[in-house]
């Protein structure tokens, strides 16, 4: 089987180890001080920025580098309103899931709705502070109870409304009309993987489309 098939579509930054969002967090935090004192765009102080020894290690990752460029343009993007951003914004709540919310391992409770989420014994929920701005994007509210006698906490994660979400951004990108009605669906299949014969230059192209993509 081509390995090339197996490439995720998660956001860079979502894919790492929490050693290596660490050190993006910290890098970009640099970035953004001397971007406050010194006036220069954030992309120049990224350009000429000197890697500590640790640093440069994580660097050699491909991901990590793709994280940290992916936050840099996000937050270039913050400061205006731009059509790129109002899409991402659009696809954080399309395509939020409560699963983003589980440690590995952590047990699930959907028997009154998947936006309910039972803490494990061992802090099963996923610590909000370690969330990609993605994933905080699409929290609309967080409800926590513990239950006096037994001492068990229940946290109740409940998400934006990805059907409108949906339906939003499937306008924008084209897909559907007002009424809700697809638009060109045959043509709704372009794009929609990576061929198992491709070759390595292919399956990069089509990889790094997939976050780049401002149409």
């Amino acid at each position: 089987m081509n390995d090339l098939a197996k490439i995720s579509y998660e956001p860079p930054y979502r894919q790492l180890d929490q050693a290596a969002r660490q050190m993006v967090d910290d890098l970009i935090r640099k970035i953004e001080r001397q971007s406050d004192i010194t006036g220069a765009p954030l992309f120049d102080i990224l350009a000429s920025y000197q890697p500590t020894e640790r640093e440069i290690t994580f660097l050699a990752r491909g991901l990590v580098r793709a994280a940290i460029f992916d936050r840099v343009r996000d937050l270039t993007d913050a400061q205006n309103v731009t059509p790129r951003r109002i899409i991402k914004e659009l696809e954080a709540l399309a395509f939020s899931s409560i699963d983003h919310f589980r440690k590995p391992g952590a047990s699930l409770d959907y028997g009154t709705g998947v936006s309910e989420l039972l803490v494990a014994a061992d802090g099963g929920l996923f610590e909000l502070e370690y969330a990609t701005p993605e994933q905080r994007a699409a929290v609309k509210e967080v409800e926590i109870e513990e239950n006096a006698r037994t001492g068990k906490i229940k946290t109740k994660i409940k998400l934006h409304d990805k059907l409108a979400a949906l339906r939003m951004l499937g306008q924008i990108r084209g897909l559907f009309n007002a009424d809700g009605d697809p638009i060109n669906p045959e043509k709704w299949v372009e794009g929609g993987g990576i061929p198992v014969d491709a070759s390595q230059e292919t399956a990069a192209e089509i990889y790094m489309q997939a976050f780049s993509d401002d149409s």
